[in-house]
């Protein structure tokens, strides 16, 4: 058998943050690719097989399970949970093989983008519970509930920045109940801000805001953007400082930031020498694309060049601002 054709795969640059990642693609990227392609194909072709043998299993679990109930009709309560139990563990081992590739591309590619620009990977995020409960603009919850993956950080234009995966949970009874799911954002600055300024949805009900402005320690602020003004609210001990640090060029990537997650939640914090932002995404945001997706579709790159490209931006805009600020 012939070994199958591998495409003449190429990265068009396309915006002008992506200046330079086509020789880098060309380098890091595209010489694994066959291989991830391959095992793609395979994974696809042993789905429908293993899916037949897990229903031709559910079929016989049935079987047995009604026997079972003919038999002693007081055993309905076991019967349903080891049907429940079976059913879960048959799944499981559908999925694998899925999961398992998924994760691989994930991990094959997404460390490489993020060293394009210098900064690090690892899957599991060292974020601490105190950083999340400092921002007051996330729910921390449960502390040993708290989960952080996909973690990028690293040295950033002479200050530090930490982006990261984050869920946070509380516990209810015996189950837990998701407070929030998305990116959480950590700039680091050698200054710190006079004051506390947070940026949140218009009319969002924040718990730790909500007791600050009610005690005094935080106050509304308004801003000259009327459509900035539509999408957030504003809150300071820093009335002055507020305006100085959401200048136009901020509160216009603000909304950009917003828009191209699809209206996602977006806040911001200020407070003490870090400013934290968050993205409400509501799910995982590093996903790999569709297993159905070619891995020599360069549309995930696009999208993650493009995502980072807008954080690090607004980074860049607070670091001069604070220069201008400081100087």
């Amino acid at each position: 058998m012939s070994a199958p054709l591998v495409p003449d795969i190429t990265f068009v640059e396309e915006a002008d943050y992506e200046r330079g990642f086509s020789a880098f693609f060309d380098k890091e990227i595209e010489p694994g690719l066959s291989e991830m392609e391959s095992r793609r194909i395979e994974v696809l072709k042993q789905r429908p097989k293993r899916w037949l043998l897990a229903g031709t299993s559910y079929i016989v679990f049935i079987g047995i399970l009604y026997l079972m109930l003919n038999a002693d009709s007081d055993a309905t309560e076991v019967v349903f949970r080891v049907f429940g139990i079976a059913a879960l563990l048959i799944t499981v081992w559908v999925d694998a093989p899925l999961r398992a590739f998924q994760s691989a591309r994930k991990l094959n590619i997404l460390p490489k983008v993020v060293g394009f620009f210098g900064l690090s990977y690892r899957s599991k995020g060292s974020l601490e519970w105190s950083a999340v409960a400092a921002s007051d603009i996330v729910p921390a919850g449960d502390e040993s509930l708290m989960m952080g993956v996909d973690e990028v950080y690293g040295e950033y234009h002479g200050g530090y920045i930490e982006v990261v995966d984050l869920t946070t949970k509380v516990r209810s009874g015996r189950s837990t109940h998701t407070l929030y799911q998305g990116l959480f954002i950590t700039a680091k600055f050698e200054k710190p801000f006079r004051g506390q300024t947070v940026v949140v949805g218009n009319r969002e009900k924040i718990l730790d805001i909500s007791l600050s402005v009610s005690s005094g320690k935080l106050h509304p602020v308004t801003l000259e953007s009327n459509d900035f003004n539509k999408q957030f609210d504003v809150y300071s001990s820093d009335q002055i400082e507020a305006r100085e640090l959401l200048t136009p060029d901020i509160m216009l990537r603000l909304l950009d930031l917003s828009d191209i997650h699809a209206g996602a939640p977006v806040r911001c914090s200020y407070v003490n020498q870090t400013l934290y932002i968050i993205i409400d995404t509501t799910r995982q945001f590093f996903l790999p694309g569709s297993i159905r997706t070619s891995v020599y579709d360069t549309k995930d790159l696009h999208d993650y060049l493009k995502q980072i490209h807008h954080v690090f931006t607004l980074v860049d805009l607070l670091k001069l601002n604070r220069q201008r600020l400081t100087t």
